[in-house]
């Protein structure tokens, strides 16, 4: 339910069927587009438009309607059935990547003050969030459970240990 600049300019050119240069900024990229309006790609900006209509739409003709999976959902059907000339994703992933350990390689000396600070506010953060919300649940539901700080702190930790061994993204 957000809305960013770099959001929008990022997902713009595809929405429309173009392609512009990697690396550009917001307003190069609002160019680039400007310069190919003559290369719209219909298909696309059709597609686009439904998916968006369709996500705002949706919605409140019931709430619990899963709007995004549905105009997604849509938009493939319809470029499939359709034979449209559109992008799309490729094949997805038939399951896991392989476990595979990599070497460690510590970063040079100079950057670990740096390193070490957003590292301690990240987890600031994120640990005062999963503990913020556990306080939240226990006051929406009242059951004869009540969370525990710890456990739930020690289970982020060893939840990113074992994403980080997988190369995955920690929280």
């Amino acid at each position: 339910k957000g809305f960013s600049p770099p959001g929008l300019t990022g997902q713009l050119p595809k929405a429309l069927g173009l392609t512009v240069p990697g690396g550009l900024n917001t307003l190069e990229i609002f160019q680039a587009v400007g310069e190919r309006v003559s290369d719209i790609n219909p298909a696309a900006l059709t597609l686009a438009l439904g998916t968006s209509g369709a996500m705002l739409l949706l919605p409140k003709l019931h709430p619990k309607i899963p709007s995004a999976l549905l105009a997604v959902g849509g938009a493939t059907a319809a470029a499939t059935a359709l034979g449209l000339n559109v992008a799309k994703i490729g094949a997805l992933p038939s399951g896991m990547a392989a476990f595979q350990l990599s070497a460690l390689v510590l970063p040079p000396i100079e950057s670990l003050p740096a390193l070490c600070s957003t590292i301690a506010l990240i987890y600031a953060m994120t640990s005062v969030e999963t503990l913020l919300s556990c306080s939240a649940l226990d006051k929406m539901r009242p059951t004869v459970y009540k969370y525990n700080a710890d456990q739930e702190l020690i289970g982020q930790g060893v939840a990113n240990m074992a994403s980080a061994a997988f190369m995955g993204m920690p929280v």
